[in-house]
């Protein structure tokens, strides 16, 4: 441990550090004055904190309460217990010390089996506000990494691992909600519904790896063919993926299938599969409605999907209307 000892008065100072050294193993620095006190604790490279700083209150260049004060408001000394010594026994100086920021306070002639006694009570409650401290850094420590955590899981149960967009059960999530607020408010919601043309021919050609990688360029094709934030593509499952799309009519998710079918295309992703083309195309169903209620947004669902199966059966990379 570090004590500082502020006292004028040397052999006083003395006389208190060796009563300090017999009983504790601790480094003691005494300073004569205010003055050399603020030096000692702002010197450049300065170690660490003081464990305890006694503080006579008859310095002869500043009033030790004023220093008290003075130390207080350096932050590496905030916590530092500060015992403040005084021949001055008046409530109002004992009042005026310990709103400086004074710890205790000792009256002379200091006694020292007390002074030792009012010591060690004053370590045992810096140690125990430091260890509680400690705690509450170290519980407000793990409850922001629970945080992180939490939110790291909660975007993991919403996100396909694969493709990084909205998996199948924030969709239903995001979709059942905008049903009820299209409902509500009598707009138009529509639904954009894509699959990868000839994807298990695909697979075996090119390897499943490969497929992957294939899945996750159409996605970012996906996410780039977006143009509001409420436009949110996610994956509906294997090689489709699907938009709900919140304020639009039927013409303007027509033009959303349209950007999304030019953005697979213009991929130029190398197919060459069994039936299959040169390159990756993709299939589009698009359905629109007005919701009249709460329910039925399943109906809205399947009519983009067989628009979707249109568009295959009429020839692949194409955009089918419901």
């Amino acid at each position: 441990m570090r004590f500082l000892l502020i006292d004028d008065d040397r052999d006083a100072a003395e006389l208190v550090e060796g009563l300090v050294r017999r009983t504790w193993d601790v480094d003691v620095e005494i300073a004569g004055s205010a003055g050399e006190a603020e030096r000692l604790v702002d010197a450049p490279g300065a170690t660490a904190p003081y464990d305890l700083m006694m503080l006579d209150v008859g310095l002869p260049d500043v009033d030790g309460i004023e220093l008290c004060r003075r130390l207080r408001t350096r932050p590496a000394l905030s916590a530092v217990p500060i015992v403040m010594v005084s021949g001055q026994t008046g409530e109002q100086h004992v009042e005026a010390a310990l709103e400086a920021g004074a710890t205790d306070y000792v009256c002379k002639p200091v006694r020292s089996r007390e002074l030792m006694a009012r010591i060690r009570a004053v370590l045992r409650d810096h140690e125990r506000r430091t260890r509680a401290g400690a705690a509450a850094l170290a519980l407000e420590r793990t409850a922001a990494e629970l945080q992180v955590a939490n939110h790291d899981l909660a975007r993991l149960s919403s996100v396909d691992p694969l493709t990084q967009l909205a998996n199948r059960r924030e969709f239903d999530l995001v979709y059942q909600r905008e049903w009820r607020r299209a409902a509500r408010g009598g707009t138009s919601l529509a639904v954009v519904m894509t699959d990868v043309d000839h994807f298990h021919e695909y697979n075996a050609r090119h390897g499943h790896l490969q497929g992957d990688a294939c899945l996750v360029a159409v996605a970012g094709a996906l996410r780039a063919a977006a143009q509001r934030p409420t436009d949110r593509p996610a994956r509906w499952g294997g090689e489709e993926f699907v938009y709900v799309l919140p304020d639009t009519e039927l013409a303007g998710a027509e033009r959303v299938a349209e950007r999304v079918r030019a953005a697979v295309a213009a991929l130029r992703q190398p197919h060459g599969g069994a039936g299959a083309g040169p390159w990756v195309t993709v299939s589009v169903g698009v359905a629109a409605t007005v919701p009249v209620s709460d329910r039925g947004g399943d109906a809205l669902l399947e009519a983009a999907d067989a628009a979707m199966l249109r568009a295959k059966r009429a020839g692949r990379d194409q955009v089918c209307l419901a």
